[in-house]
């Protein structure tokens, strides 16, 4: 596929440059630099790195975002590696990382910033006369948007919880139904087992829950495919998880013809996801689980054993047969506290 360099590609004597950020990158160049944001009232700014990689020939721009999310950091670092292991004249095309979209939540180890508590993933295309994140996600989304043909932005589950990485490929309503399509075949591309298709227009009662300024829904609505990879949990760089998602980014590169080589399917099968819930507990204690991410339960079989102490343990029933996405790991449980997270209808990939 020929991808036409856009206004944020620049003819200079010939040669084809690329444009980020107001800064200009040479074929075969890499480069790593720090913008500076918003202010605090000591007058330091909100720093943001970016790592752009230009490729030897002309192709697709990748945008590969991490940490929106500040303990969200597998796709971070799975970011940096990658960037840092290819060689530039062996890519068509350019990779674009926002690792570190959150810094001030990223330095405080949770969700959201402490400077606003605003969730970045609700605020794009941002606010350039909002709060700090706003800005922030406006000063992301502006200086990237143009150049990025393709969008992989990076989570994953939060720190109670477990699960193997899996994608998730969003339907959005009114959006180029081509554009829809391709995020939903570079997420299998992705090769990892679990690839939740959310058809926003009938999701209700499932998460995403807010889908109001997320990013890969900003994106997609602007005519650029993205989609999620949800890699590990929070609150911990996990080498297996970031050498998966090291392949898959590789892997959606190679789908799009930015590297040569075939996508390595990751699992021995591939699942789409296409209803999903989170089941909750009615009473609180302790639980102790009794399932794994990717395991296959049927109505009925035991999730896991909720007691307090003396108490006699009880099981859990799972409300139908499901595929199991995500399981809680911290034991202590309040009413209303999330069990497990559950495919409730899925189907096998034709690969």
């Amino acid at each position: 596929m020929d991808y036409p360099p856009s206004s944020h590609h620049l003819f200079i004597g010939g040669i084809v440059l690329l444009k980020v950020f107001g800064r200009q990158f040479h074929p075969g160049e890499k480069s790593y630099f720090t913008l500076d944001g918003p202010t605090l009232c000591n007058r330091a700014s909100v720093k943001l790195p970016v790592i752009v990689l230009c490729g030897g020939a002309e192709g697709p721009t990748l945008w590969l975002n991490g940490a929106v999310h500040g303990d969200e950091i597998n796709g971070s670092y799975a970011s940096w590696q990658l960037i840092r292991d290819l060689n530039p004249r062996e890519v068509r095309g350019n990779v674009i990382a926002t690792p570190v979209a959150n810094l001030a939540a990223f330095l405080d180890q949770r969700k959201v910033s402490f400077l606003d508590d605003l969730d970045m993933d609700t605020q794009f295309p941002g606010d350039a006369e909002g709060m700090i994140t706003q800005r922030l996600a406006k000063i992301i989304y502006d200086g990237v948007r143009e150049a990025a043909t393709h969008l992989i932005s990076f989570h994953t589950i939060s720190k109670m919880y477990d699960a193997h990485p899996y994608t998730v490929a969003k339907l959005v309503p009114d959006a180029d139904a081509t554009v829809n399509r391709t995020a939903v075949e570079l997420a299998k591309a992705f090769g990892v087992q679990a690839n939740c298709i959310v058809n926003l227009s009938d999701a209700s009662g499932e998460l995403p829950g807010v889908t109001s300024g997320a990013l890969d829904i900003t994106c997609i609505k602007d005519g650029i495919p993205a989609f999620m990879g949800e890699i590990g949990h929070g609150g911990i760089a996990d080498p297996a998880m970031i050498r998966i998602a090291v392949q898959g980014i590789k892997n959606v590169m190679k789908t799009l013809g930015m590297l040569d080589g075939s996508p390595v399917l990751q699992t021995s099968r591939q699942y789409k996801i296409l209803r999903r819930k989170f089941v909750r507990i009615d009473d609180g204690g302790v639980l102790d689980m009794n399932v794994k991410p990717g395991d296959i339960v049927h109505k009925g079989d035991s999730l896991g054993e909720l007691h307090y102490f003396n108490d006699r343990p009880v099981p859990y029933p799972a409300p139908c047969d499901a595929y199991v996405i995500a399981v809680r790991t911290y034991p202590a449980i309040n009413t209303g506290d999330r069990v497990a997270f559950l495919g409730l209808k899925w189907e096998d990939y034709c690969n």
